[in-house]
């Protein structure tokens, strides 16, 4: 999940498993700061600078985002720690536009910057974002920006992932969700997850709105592409693909659903 948000990161580090309680985005800044030279120190500074004042535009004007040609986004993208992707911000934009022409409820899979941007874009709009994680670490990092920005709009479920039998996926509190989405940002879960990002629609399958719009990042890899593939015949539609260098895939939920519907039992294998 390269982009997860120009952050996340495709995945874990092999083998380790990190815990809010140990460690958490304050940590890993300020050892930066700290155990490196004056040239890291001064360009973390500056992303954290740049961050700041760009949060603050952002908020007072959402819509700036969604501008081409105003380089609000690609400011945001390079405070948030990855520069790499500051020329790649299709998919954030598109799940910006998605946000706000939602009639309801977002779901954001993995959380990261796009929860932070379409947390501020939900409760300019009077809209809610519910993101998933699995990841004690990056939800901390996510969760740390959402309250000191103030981004009420966003409710944060961090679980570890579940075994339903055929993939991982999340293990959403469905009991405090609501009933329906009307977008779906499929960011997440990591790279390495058994059936990647596929358990998003048979988990999600009944909570998902007629014309819900979903997107799904790195449309560069095969994997999300074929999951792409399985969700349009499943539901009976088509899907596009979008971007340049790092490309993202758009397909709607239809107003009546055939019987290739996928559905997944509440059930745990085995109970």
């Amino acid at each position: 999940m390269a982009s997860r948000d120009c952050c996340y990161h495709c995945e874990p580090p092999e083998g380790r498993t990190v815990s809010a309680d140990t460690v958490t985005w304050k940590d890993r800044l300020r050892s930066a700061i700290v155990l490196r030279g004056p040239r890291q120190r001064f360009a973390a500074w500056h992303r954290a600078s740049t961050f700041n004042r760009a949060m603050e535009a952002y908020q007072r004007n959402p819509d700036a985002a969604l501008d081409e040609g105003d380089r609000l986004l690609e400011r945001l993208v390079y405070g948030w720690g990855n520069a790499a992707y500051v020329s790649e911000t299709a998919y954030l934009r598109a799940a910006l536009s998605a946000t706000r022409a939602a009639e309801g409820p977002v779901l954001d899979c993995g959380s990261g910057l796009s929860t932070v941007l379409t947390g501020v874009m939900a409760q300019h709009y009077d809209n809610t974002v519910f993101s998933l994680e699995d990841q004690p670490v990056w939800a901390a990092r996510s969760r740390e920006v959402l309250d000191r920005f103030g981004l009420r709009a966003v409710h944060l479920d961090v679980h570890p992932l579940r075994d339903y039998g055929e993939f991982d996926w999340y293990d959403p509190d469905l009991a405090v969700m609501p009933e329906q989405f009307h977008v779906v940002l499929c960011d997440g879960p990591h790279g390495r997850t058994r059936g990647g990002r596929y358990g998003c629609l048979p988990v999600m399958r009944e909570r998902l709105a007629p014309g819900c719009h979903i997107i799904i990042d790195d449309a560069e890899r095969e994997a999300e592409r074929e999951i792409a593939r399985r969700w349009s015949e499943q539901l009976g539609v088509e899907h596009q693909v979008h971007g340049g260098a790092k490309p993202f895939i758009e397909l709607r939920v239809p107003d009546r659903v055939g019987v290739s519907a996928v559905r997944v039992s509440a059930q745990s294998p085995g109970e």
